[in-house]
């Protein structure tokens, strides 16, 4: 699975998803993180939403802090899942969204 999580810097979470200058990529196998890699926005300025999702073509989440209602309803009719986050810092943005899938997992029985 990979996720991208909305970064200005690669270190720090943008403020909103519209005003992110790039997007951390985490490719996650097992609850590991197996590769990562930046990948910044194609044009100068923020360009549209459109633009910005077809980078993140791979990608079956985003993670951001802020984003509009127009941007969640794009991105979820391309059946990607958005995670939101009051975290700052992307470190801890990344174990409590491992955290959360954990969770998530074990909610669901797999027992006869």
């Amino acid at each position: 699975m990979k996720i991208a999580i909305s970064t200005n810097d690669g270190l720090r979470m943008a403020p909103a998803f519209e005003t992110a200058d790039g997007f951390l990529i985490l490719t996650i196998e097992f609850g590991e993180i197996v590769e990562e890699d930046i990948r910044w926005k194609q044009e100068s300025g923020h360009g549209n939403n459109g633009e910005i999702l077809s980078q993140l073509s791979d990608c079956s989440v985003i993670v951001v802090r802020e984003i509009s209602e127009s941007s969640m309803q794009l991105i979820r009719n391309r059946s990607v899942d958005v995670f939101r986050t009051e975290e700052e810092i992307i470190t801890n943005v990344i174990v409590h969204y491992l955290e959360h899938q954990y969770r998530e997992a074990s909610d669901h029985c797999c027992c006869p």
